[in-house]
């Protein structure tokens, strides 16, 4: 809304910053997930759907925007996933 873009993936700060960000949210939060890491990857893609129907409603590129979530999705899943797997955290570490 700030950049005045319909879809968030039109601002060029989506690209350079915001995108880059959510790879590694997705993975930090993997982290904490172990084996549903993946999820971590998804859910921080699709927390952009909200942005996209409020600032597009509902209209003929709908499934085209969650199209291109779902593609979106993969490298943050993919992220968070192996972040699960390589990075857990310790279980007997001290408080």
């Amino acid at each position: 809304m700030l950049t005045d873009v319909r879809e968030p993936w039109d601002a060029h700060a989506y690209w350079t910053l915001a995108y880059p960000a959510s790879v590694a949210l997705s993975a930090i939060a993997g982290r904490f997930l172990g084996k549903r890491a993946w999820l971590a990857g998804v859910v921080v893609t699709f927390a952009q759907a909200p942005v996209m129907w409020l600032n597009n409603g509902t209209g003929a590129l709908w499934a085209v925007g969650l199209l291109f979530l779902t593609i979106l999705a993969i490298p943050c899943g993919l992220a968070s996933a192996l972040a699960g797997r390589f990075w857990p955290i310790a279980k007997n570490s001290p408080p």
